[in-house]
């Protein structure tokens, strides 16, 4: 785990790990690849393209100095939040500001370069500038994991076009999963307080 965002939604750092995910958004697709496994020759020369491309920018030795310099600043923001001690904690900040220089600048400008993501590499260095601020580290979620989001979209949208599958919207699929779970609810609109409703009375 490279970010604490992994813990509510992991990012692909391998491979293998993108191609789990692509396939668990195109549930239909690895439903045709058991079918027929010669698409799956397709699907991997994809991923491999889009792995190779933004594999320079996910981890590495400039994301462990980045990810050092973080843990540093949240220790700096809990000791402001807890103490109110607003100049020790920008100390502790500076040191987090000058952990991420390499990234921010070095590898941001790489990165916009070799992949055209410049308003990944501008997102990167405003959210360290910001992040100085007491309390807010947790803001820059850093060049690793913007790289790994940016390869997560750009797959999903070359298999989709390869395969001629449509992209559905995350609140979608979330809804298609859970449908049929609330069937046969009760109507409670009777329960609501307002100024025109009175709460219905249950009897004892």
């Amino acid at each position: 785990m490279k970010s604490l965002r992994d813990i509510f939604r992991k990012m692909p750092e391998t491979k293998s790990e993108l191609e789990e995910i692509v396939l668990g958004y195109y549930p239909e697709l690895k439903t045709k690849i058991e079918k027929d496994n010669s698409l799956r020759g397709r699907l991997e020369k994809i991923t491999e393209e889009e792995y190779q491309r933004y594999r320079p920018y996910i981890g590495g030795t400039t994301q462990k100095i980045s990810a050092a310099g973080h843990g540093i600043g949240y220790t700096a923001d809990a000791y402001f939040l807890t103490t109110g001690d607003i100049y020790t904690a920008l100390g502790g900040k500076a040191i987090n500001l000058i952990a991420q220089i390499p990234e921010k600048l070095y590898k941001s400008i790489s990165y916009a370069v070799h992949t055209g993501g410049y308003l990944g590499a501008i997102q990167n260095i405003v959210e360290g500038i910001i992040s100085y601020a007491p309390g807010l580290t947790i803001l820059d979620q850093g060049l690793s994991r913007i790289a790994q989001k940016r390869m997560l979209s750009k797959t999903l949208y070359r298999v989709g076009k390869e395969f001629g599958l449509e992209m559905v919207p995350w609140h979608k699929r979330v809804a298609e999963r859970i449908k049929g779970y609330y069937e046969g609810v009760k109507d409670r609109t009777a329960n609501i307080i307002g100024p025109s409703k009175k709460p219905a009375l249950v009897p004892v």
